[in-house]
């Protein structure tokens, strides 16, 4: 099926199918008000789509980017992590140690195996290391931990929303058991709004209420009314010819995904291209139904820039959340940088694991011990500057 053009230009890198809906002129007959704000509404649509996609084309590339330049390196890095720590283990229980180096070495080992099994999981030997050594089971830390998020979530809800959310007897280690959970904590919600506007209304705000039932009525039946004609006008069915039947099956599933995502844009737009081909008849819409096609496509932009604005926050991006500030060449560099700066940490790791394998395993571990209190006091100095800056930035704020 051949298109024609029914709308302007917004941006030459922008493909056929992103060229936006627009009102125009009837001979010397200005635009409406609602006619420009139309055109308005229908370009923010498409720039706003065009940002989406390309946005979400950026991420992809840049999370396969770093799955083929940095993953591989993290994963070894933890696989010689786990080595070491095992190794490190073997000299710790089969030596005599002051109770001062035991508790370093203690430390040391837990926040490497920490460390660790952010990335992968535990096997039975490392697991058997942390029981030995803490006084905690490793599961029992697990349990406590994930106890330690719920309890967060259920702060968050109630600061937040003002609803009180069990989740301590909750399992949610499934997707389908979190997604129940949710699904009940916005029944509650609901319920709560539904109270909180259950007080008696004024003229004003029962005679708004019963404008935004109306509007909202009218949006489904406009939508329907479309779907429906355009479902009829395509059917494949109605057609002999296998070409166009295709061609058709290809179409009514557009317009189906378009109404059942209630997307009103999209319906008018496959209405224009398909039943008229003619910009023109996008003028023949009265003032009324225009004025209610303009809110809804006012919604719609809302829906698109909070979708925008929440693109990058998908859990799928997590590995290169701290990335994402940097435009895509610097981000990319900052990948290589890392992956050399870990690349060295496992030579380093590597080096390690050779000399505890030697005769003089002990001196080494008892090496690493130092290394690691010095580094764990520098940790703590730095706390301290940090407190210290705080509690300045007060004192003069409050004497000043």
């Amino acid at each position: 099926m051949s298109e024609k053009n029914l709308f302007s230009e917004i941006d030459p890198s922008f493909e056929r199918e992103n060229q936006s809906l627009k009102t125009h002129k009837a001979s010397k007959v200005p635009l409406s008000k609602g006619q420009s704000e139309f055109n308005r509404h229908s370009k923010k649509i498409e720039q706003l789509r065009y940002s989406i996609k390309s946005r979400e084309n950026e991420l992809n590339d840049l999370l396969s980017y770093f799955n083929e330049h940095f993953l591989p390196h993290e994963i070894q890095r933890v696989e010689k992590l786990v080595a070491l720590v095992k190794s490190c283990y073997v000299v710790y229980n089969n030596e005599k140690f002051t109770k001062r180096q035991q508790a370093i070495a203690e430390d040391m080992l837990n926040g490497w195996i920490d460390d660790a099994c952010g990335i992968i999981s535990a096997d039975e030997e490392i697991i058997d290391i942390y029981n030995r050594i803490n006084e905690v089971s490793f599961d029992e830390e697990i349990k406590q931990r994930q106890q330690e998020e719920l309890r967060g979530m259920e702060s968050f809800f109630e600061s937040v929303f003002g609803i009180n959310v069990d989740l301590s007897e909750e399992d949610l280690s499934s997707a389908e058991s979190m997604e129940e959970k949710l699904a009940s904590i916005k029944e509650q919600l609901n319920n709560k709004l539904s109270k909180n506007t259950a007080r008696k209304k004024t003229k004003k705000q029962m005679e708004s209420e019963e404008r935004r039932k109306l509007e909202e009525e009218l949006k489904k039946k406009s939508i329907r009314s479309i779907y429906l004609s355009l479902a009829k006008l395509l059917h494949p069915d109605l057609v002999t010819d296998e070409m166009l039947k295709a061609e058709r099956e290809i179409l009514i599933k557009k317009v189906t995904t378009a109404y059942q995502n209630n997307d009103m844009y999209s319906l008018l737009k496959l209405e224009s291209e398909i039943m008229y081909r003619q910009s023109e008849n996008l003028n023949r819409i009265s003032e009324d139904k225009l004025s209610l096609i303009n809110k809804m496509l006012k919604e719609q932009i809302s829906e698109l820039q909070n979708e925008l604005f929440s693109l990058q926050r998908n859990p799928r991006y997590i590995p290169i959340s701290d990335y994402l500030i940097h435009p895509v060449k610097v981000a990319q560099t900052q990948i290589r940088k890392g992956a050399e700066q870990t690349k060295q940490t496992v030579n380093d790791i590597e080096q390690n694991l050779v000399q505890l394998s030697g005769s003089g395993k002990l001196k080494h571990f008892k090496q690493l011990i130092q290394k690691h209190e010095k580094a764990a006091n520098e940790d703590k100095d730095a706390c301290f500057d940090d407190k210290a800056m705080i509690d300045f930035i007060n004192f003069m704020k409050y004497n000043s």
